[in-house]
């Protein structure tokens, strides 16, 4: 066999196996992202974030808005790629062999459009689950600012601990001459 017979040889076997080496492809791609979202999902779910609800300010409906994004690009990558490693392939009728070679090449295209876009969706799926996780680390919620009952010469004054300059106050009352200083769930 001589240098161009073996390549149109090469040629027509890696036409004959497009379908199976995108289905291939397929499956693999799905696996990766299922083990990066069970990955994530288990980092998450530990206990080691802050709950949703716990989240200060406008921080919460940005997590719940990625969250939702994140479970339905996940969603749509499982399928995608699910459909194009040859879950829900069709049928043909047409068995002269110019039929199954368009057949062939036509499960391929689908096959493979399928994959890009559903990893493409499994990336954004883990990005957002990423941008997930560092969102709700970094809008922790910060220390609850105490609530004190406090004797200052003499009178007691109830409200939350503040700092203004280098001095602590209470109510707009400088905490200067304290005989008494009390933490309490709230002001009677």
């Amino acid at each position: 066999m001589d240098e161009v017979e073996y390549w149109k040889a090469q040629v027509q076997t890696r036409n004959r196996e497009r379908l199976t080496t995108v289905t291939r492809a397929a499956t693999a791609w799905s696996g990766v992202f299922a083990g990066l979202l069970t990955l994530f999902a288990a980092v998450t779910f530990a206990g080691g974030l802050t709950p949703v609800d716990a989240l200060p300010g406008p921080w919460a409906g940005v997590v719940r808005t990625l969250t939702v994004l994140a479970l339905l690009a996940a969603l749509a990558s499982t399928v995608l790629t699910g459909r194009a490693s040859g879950a829900a392939l069709s049928t043909t009728n047409d068995s002269t062999w110019d039929g199954q070679r368009d057949w062939v090449a036509g499960q391929a295209a689908t096959a493979y459009a399928r994959l890009r876009l559903g990893r493409a969706l499994g990336l954004a799926a883990v990005g957002l689950v990423a941008l997930l996780t560092v969102v709700a680390v970094v809008a922790r919620p910060g220390a609850a600012v105490p609530t004190v009952v406090v004797v200052v010469d003499g009178i007691a004054r109830c409200g939350e601990l503040q700092r203004q300059g280098d001095a602590l106050t209470v109510g707009g009352t400088a905490l200067t001459r304290v005989s008494s200083l009390t933490v309490v769930d709230g002001c009677p």
